[in-house]
């Protein structure tokens, strides 16, 4: 199950690297706002912390250890606490989830903000009755500052296709 998302992932990554060929240089470096991305292409860090997020929310959640997914969250942003609150619930409650999968369907990005479209895929747990399977679709906004290196994910709403 996981193989398979990680190989859906790096197909993600190698046609989302493909298409920001058109925005290279003669030098091959990606320039956002005027800025050199340290020869990343554009949203590199953001589509990275997007692929990590997915896989890390799950195990925090299993485990009951936010701090598996807090690194990736922006502790400005509203999504940091309503994680932390979900994981200790949904341990209290004895609730487990599993990824089935998920994909990124959409990436909007303005002024290194991008915004993730998302249709995911879960299975949940709970200790008195069957397994359940839900669909969820969901808009991530992700800041990504190329200059470090570094992308956290900000917030979440729901997407009504």
């Amino acid at each position: 199950m996981y193989r398979m998302a990680s190989f859906c992932l790096l197909i993600f990554c190698l046609l989302f690297a493909s298409a920001c060929d058109n925005s290279r240089t003669g030098s091959g470096l990606v320039h956002e706002d005027g800025g050199a991305s340290n020869g990343k292409p554009d949203g590199y860090y953001a589509n990275q912390v997007m692929i990590a997020y997915e896989q890390s929310i799950i195990e925090a959640i299993n485990k009951n250890r936010f701090s598996l997914v807090e690194g990736l969250l922006d502790e400005e942003g509203p999504l940091y606490q309503d994680q932390k609150k979900l994981v200790a619930y949904l341990n209290r409650k004895q609730i487990k989830e599993k990824l089935i999968r998920y994909q990124i369907r959409s990436i909007q990005k303005t002024n290194g903000v991008y915004k993730f479209y998302v249709i995911e895929n879960t299975e949940l747990y709970h200790p008195d009755r069957d397994p359940e399977v839900f669909e969820y679709e969901w808009i991530y906004t992700v800041k990504e500052d190329a200059a470090r290196g570094v992308a956290k994910v900000y917030s979440i709403e729901k997407w009504h296709r």
